[in-house]
């Protein structure tokens, strides 16, 4: 069911789009004064028997069509009589489908267009509101095929002031194809509570135990599950039986259809790209291709690189349950400081090893002399959770990896690369780019494989301090759904609320007849830390509720909990969807995901998106390895591993940018002159974070930007609901200690906020490459000298805000001007925009306004790439920035985990325009709110939605290519 409304809209928008692409523009200008005249002469024409409307050529028709078409498309509509928005979305009909092209469904469409025009025109017809209103309330019932192809009417509805959208069911947004999504998606009706027992259920547990109250918003949305596909039966004939066997003592009596494929695909001497959601068990496949292929090659060897030592004790746990039983050693090494007991010739008759990209530089390539016996049975080479191989870290595993490529070249072993991904939506590409050799991509299941429910909850509690709320709200909401059965993951982004909750859990549970387990786990670095462990303790107790601050890992993250509750929402979007889609396990129909918003603009902002993120993609996984600064370091380590030779296939093996400096170093190098030994350094996430720390404990870690963001004197930190305030920083004596933010915490900074204001400068040093897409738009990519300055702060009592969206604050109000320089320089890669050609056509400006009109506007389209870029990457609020220049708009990296972005941006624009105005255009504000495209931290300017959203759609319009 969709709305008359939307299917005007599509019908309007499509037909602009069919027409543009076959009438060049000049005939536009010629015919568009006479439209309505020449309309009037063919429609007369048709009813005259001797002039036949079919003979007329359909060039002739389509011209017409092209110049009435400002006349119907961008004439604001003043009023139309409600029986033509089905007329009008019928005669598109036979418009869309032009391979049955008929001259009745041409004349059709014509007599339609000019009743359009002279209703517009006309004033005794319905109103604008009184079409809002008839159209949206009577529904046209269409195919469920038809329903996801429907978007919104490109018209603007009407613009209603800030306020709380329904406290219902989250509508649910129809998907269309990105080429043609200008519009946002058309809402649909959500099934309501009774519709499905078990949302029911637990939203009244959760309203028994005081988890939810009336007064809270709440969102909710319900996302059917994947069924499983299998592959042929005869399959597991063609295994080695020894490892059939084995499969069917794990239980699988049929391989997974993706499984079977990935295994083919890679015995049939191919590398393996798998893509998959976060629910698919990667570990297994790729155990089960690597088991298959040692077992083929008697006496080979196989490498598992892992992003860090959790994630290698994860794989190396998941994949020794199907190598033990078909005779393979498997080893994992991810300690260095363990290498003198762990060598080739000691473990040889380990024929896989799982280590990290550390060990690899180090001990293995570092020590090639002694490894290259054992690399030379080198059959297999695995590369698993590669979707963190992204940003500085993931180009230094690139060159990393075709430094062993190329040293196994020149020893003549070339191995079969395997590479998993979960939730990237460019695997294939990103085995590519991080080895350098081609892969055949297979894809898994994209979605949970049980019925997931999600209840997004903002709880208003203004006169209770903040930490109290949040881990009284949350650690009911555990004790509701332990007391109904259900065993539940509660994640913090932060140790302090992680705790904090789970001591409010246990207090609960005092004097309580329940039989429940509390666990907790908090971040922990050591090699085995994983939350599979945490659940050995007393654990005849069932159900469970399992409080952890660990970072979520790849297909495990929830598995054997029946749900997942978030205490905030993680900056990294990709974290919540893996909880999302890893909850209720194997063997469970249904599980849910919980979040509870802090007190933050980003966490409100989620929970008035709940569908724009149950329809997030994918993340775009990059990274860029040709930079000099990346491949620098290595040079020396890769002269020494081919001898201090350029060899014919090291371009191919290396790549262009790495062949070129290593061509270059080795004719500086003498015949007699050794190669200086270097190790470089692979830049890991995290290694160049600010601890926030309170009193003896790390509550948090900051990047550099972030710390400049947040953590300025005088400063009121909120990390995952808990306030801190800023004392001061040490950044500590020069070796690999992190630096230190000081900051304490106490009842009487609860509700306190700091806001504060920057003034930003941008300066283009190098365009490195242009790109023109219409006149007076076009691409640009190159870096740029970016400088910020805090200019003053805003310190308020935030205890009288029923909102965090509200303007007006009542209580304590300070504003000044920070004592001692505060900020930001740096050069850095940006993608920009330039739509100069544009911003002038329609600002709606009077009395000397259209200036600032287009300001507002550019500003409203800077945050839609901003909201865009963070749907679309796998990035941080803080790992991008933006900026608004006159007609520019630039997406800058800000950090080293966002390294490769802009150029990614550059290819993927039009993906995060439409994402952000999307989420821009489901908000039923004005001029912009934080629910929608108002940043957390203001940027010192006006911004207008309604322009931007207009500015969008233009610029979207005229760099369609069909």
């Amino acid at each position: 069911m969709i709305s008359n409304h939307a299917r005007v809209g599509r019908a309007l928008y499509l037909l602009k789009i069919e027409l543009d692409s076959f009438i060049p523009r000049e005939f536009l200008g010629y015919h568009q004064d006479q439209a309505a005249t020449v309309l009037n002469q063919i429609l007369g024409q048709s009813r005259d028997p001797q002039k036949p409307f079919h003979n007329m050529k359909a060039q002739d028709l389509l011209t017409v069509m092209q110049a009435a078409w400002p006349d119907v498309f961008e004439r604001a509509l003043t009023g139309v009589d409600p029986a033509m928005v089905r007329e009008v979305a019928f005669a598109h009909e036979a418009w869309a489908n032009r391979h049955a092209f008929s001259g009745d469904a041409a004349f059709q469409t014509l007599t339609t267009i000019q009743k359009l025009l002279s209703a517009m025109s006309s004033p005794s017809t319905l109103e604008l509101e009184m079409l809002k209103v008839e159209s949206l309330e009577s529904v046209v019932e269409v195919p469920d095929s038809e329903v996801s192809q429907v978007v919104d009417s490109p018209e603007r509805p009407e613009q209603q002031p800030p306020q709380e959208p329904p406290q219902a069911d989250s509508p649910e947004i129809a998907e269309e194809e990105v080429a043609n999504s200008v519009a946002g998606a058309a809402p649909a009706s959500q099934p309501s509570d009774a519709a499905e027992p078990y949302l029911a259920e637990l939203v009244q547990a959760l309203r028994e135990k005081g988890a939810l109250q009336e007064q809270d918003y709440l969102a909710q949305s319900t996302r059917p599950g994947t069924q499983p596909e299998y592959a042929d039966p005869s399959f597991l004939g063609e295994l080695t039986p020894s490892l059939a066997q084995a499969l069917g003592s794990l239980g699988p009596e049929r391989l997974l259809t993706y499984q079977g494929q990935a295994l083919a695909e890679s015995l049939s001497g191919a590398n393996v790209a798998l893509e998959s959601s976060w629910a698919a068990d990667e570990s297994m496949t790729c155990a089960l291709t690597l088991a298959e292929t040692l077992l083929r090659n008697p006496g080979s060897h196989a490498l598992v690189v892992c992003p860090s030592a959790q994630a290698a004790h994860r794989a190396y746990a998941g994949m020794e349950g199907l190598l033990d039983p078909v005779g393979l050693r498997a080893h994992s090494w991810v300690d260095g400081a363990s290498a003198p007991e762990w060598s080739p010739s000691v473990e040889s008759s380990s024929p896989v090893l799982v280590t990290t990209p550390e060990i690899l530089n180090r001990h293995i390539l570092g020590d090639l002399a002694n490894w290259n016996g054992w690399l030379s049975g080198l059959e297999f080479v695995a590369i698993e959770q590669a979707q963190e191989f992204r940003g500085f870290f993931g180009a230094n595993v690139a060159v990393l990896l075709r430094r062993l490529a190329h040293a196994l070249a020149v020893s003549g072993t070339i191995p079969r690369f395997f590479l998993t991904g979960h939730g990237c939506a460019n695997a294939t590409e990103l085995a590519e780019n991080l080895t350098g050799k081609s892969f055949q991509g297979v894809a898994a299941p994209a979605g949970p494989a049980t019925k997931h429910h999600c209840l997004f909850i903002d709880p208003r509690e203004p006169d209770v301090p903040v930490r109290a709320a949040l881990s009284g709200r949350i650690s009911r909401a555990a004790l509701a759904c332990v007391e109904s059965g259900k065993s539940v993951l509660v994640y913090g982004a932060s140790d302090m609320v992680t705790r904090d909750c789970y001591e409010t859990f246990v207090s609960l549970c005092d004097g309580l007849d329940a039989d429940t387990q509390a666990v907790l786990r908090v971040k922990d670095d050591a090699p085995g830390g994983d939350m599979g462990e945490a659940l050995e303790a007393p654990a005849a107790l069932s159900p469970t509720a399992l409080f952890t601050s660990n970072p979520p890992s790849a297909g495990q993250t929830g598995r054997g909990f029946d749900g997942v509750i978030l205490a905030g929402f993680p900056e990294n979007l990709g974290t919540a969807r893996a909880l999302l889609e890893t909850a209720g396990g194997a063997g469970r129909e249904e599980g849910f995901l919980l979040f509870y918003a802090a007190t933050s603009a980003d966490d409100a902002f989620f929970t008035r998106n709940l569908e724009a993120f149950l329809e997030k993609h994918p993340d775009q996984v990059v990274f860029d390895a040709d930079h000099a600064d990346v491949v620098l370091p290595h040079l020396a380590s890769l002269g020494q591993e081919s001898g201090g030779r350029v060899y014919s296939f090291s371009r191919d093996v290396l790549g262009n940018a790495i062949f070129q400096l290593l061509r270059r170093q080795a004719a500086e190098l003498s015949d007699d002159e050794e190669l200086p030994p270097s190790e470089a350094n692979l830049g890991t996430p995290g290694d160049q974070n600010w601890r926030l720390q309170f009193e003896e404990a790390t509550v948090a870690q900051f990047g550099p930007y972030r710390k400049f963001r947040e953590a300025y004197p005088g400063a009121i930190i909120n990390v995952g609901g808990v306030k801190y305030r800023y004392l001061g920083a040490d950044e500590g004596p020069m070796d690999d200690s992190p630096p230190v933010i000081l900051v304490e915490s106490s009842e009487g900074i609860a509700n306190l906020l700091t806001e504060p204001f920057f003034d930003k400068s941008l300066e283009v040093r190098e365009e490195s490459l242009c790109l023109s897409l219409a006149t007076g738009v076009s691409l640009s990519l190159g870096d740029v000298a970016l400088e910020e300055q805090l200019t003053r702060i805003r310190a308020f009592d935030d205890s009288s805000l029923s909102d965090p969206g509200d303007e007006g604050q009542a209580g304590l109000e300070v504003t000044y001007t920070p004592e001692e320089e505060v900020a930001w320089r740096s050069v850095t890669p940006a993608f920009w925009i330039d739509v100069s050609g544009l911003v002038g056509e329609d600002t709606h400006g009077q009395d000397g306004e259209g200036g600032q009109a287009a300001t507002s506007a550019m500003a409203a389209l800077e945050q839609m790439f901003r909201l865009g870029a963070r749907f679309t990457f796998p990035v941080g609020p803080y790992d991008l920035s933006t900026h608004c220049e006159g007609s520019r708009v630039f997406l800058v990296e800000m950090t080293r985990e966002a390294q490769g972005v802009a150029k990614k941006a550059f290819d993927l624009w039009r993906e995060i325009l439409i994402s952000g105005a999307n989420i821009a255009r489901q908000c039923p504000c004005e001029q912009g709110c934080t629910f929608c495209i108002v940043p957390p931290i203001p940027t010192g300017g006006d911004l207008d939605k309604a322009r931007g959203l207009e500015l969008a759609d233009r610029l979207l319009e005229v760099t369609h290519v069909s």
